[in-house]
């Protein structure tokens, strides 16, 4: 299994023959919202904060499939759904999100939630996601996670835009995924607490990993407060980089 990280929480993922985009938002630099402060307020496009990787045309060349977490524009933009839709690609996505992306003209596979479904010739399982503690998550709206059991490939929890619920530490310890992806940039918008795991979550969500942790949705969006520099400090710090990837856009991760 490859994992190539794009940019933000977009990542491609190469299952054998399978080439599965996740989360694209195809967007320029600075065409998007701010999701930050006062530039939100005045509705300033200072999104994303920097390019996509300059092959992006290379590395999409064989894309099958895309899976989709939720439909907020930073996980599926105008641009992602025009590739889409010009490539006739196929969308996982949860239940409650097929009306909304059938309604964009995509062709769309809805999965049943908290349960196994077809995958290729393996499973994927929809794990819920909580987009935020509080009023603020309740906002945000709904939201999903995956495990992905592939024969042949390690086992894969992509957790999606989450804190850490107890729902996402069991699939971690029960499940024991030998790899996993998570939201890690700490985003918060102008007001409320933040919609994704603080420094204290993110450490023991990789604490009780039993794989290894892929870190993302970094640096690419001005909401995001942590950036790769304090994230792989902290790691450092708690013996816990060994465990710990945290990629560059574009880097390519070979998962054994």
């Amino acid at each position: 299994m490859l994992i190539e990280q794009i940019r933000h929480a977009t990542i491609i993922i190469t299952l054998r023959e399978y080439k599965v985009v996740v989360d694209p938002m195809f967007s320029p630099k600075g065409r998007l919202p701010s999701l930050r402060g006062t530039k939100l307020l005045r509705f300033k496009r200072t999104n994303p904060t920097v390019e996509l990787p300059e092959d992006m045309e290379k590395r999409l060349n064989g894309v099958t499939h895309a899976l989709i977490t939720h439909t907020h524009f930073d996980h599926i933009d105008e641009p992602a759904i025009d590739y889409l839709k010009r490539h006739s690609i196929v969308v996982f996505c949860s239940e409650e999100d097929e009306e909304v992306l059938m309604k964009r003209g995509l062709k769309v596979i809805p999965l049943k939630n908290s349960q196994e479904n077809f995958f290729f010739d393996g499973s994927i399982r929809p794990v819920p996601a909580r987009h935020g503690w509080g009023w603020i998550g309740r906002a945000m709206g709904h939201g999903v996670g995956y495990f992905i059991a592939m024969p042949g490939e390690p086992t894969l929890y992509i957790t999606g835009d989450t804190v850490l619920t107890d729902e996402v530490r069991r699939v971690i310890t029960d499940l024991k995924p030998e790899w996993t992806v998570v939201a890690g940039g700490k985003a918060k918008l102008a007001v409320g607490k933040p919609l994704l795991m603080s420094e204290d979550e993110l450490l023991e969500a990789v604490e009780l990993s039993s794989g290894r942790v892929i870190l993302n949705h970094m640096e690419a969006m001005d909401h995001c407060l942590i950036d790769r520099k304090i994230l792989r400090e902290l790691m450092r710090e708690n013996k816990l980089e060994n465990k710990a990837v945290i990629p560059n856009d574009g880097d390519v991760i070979e998962c054994d």
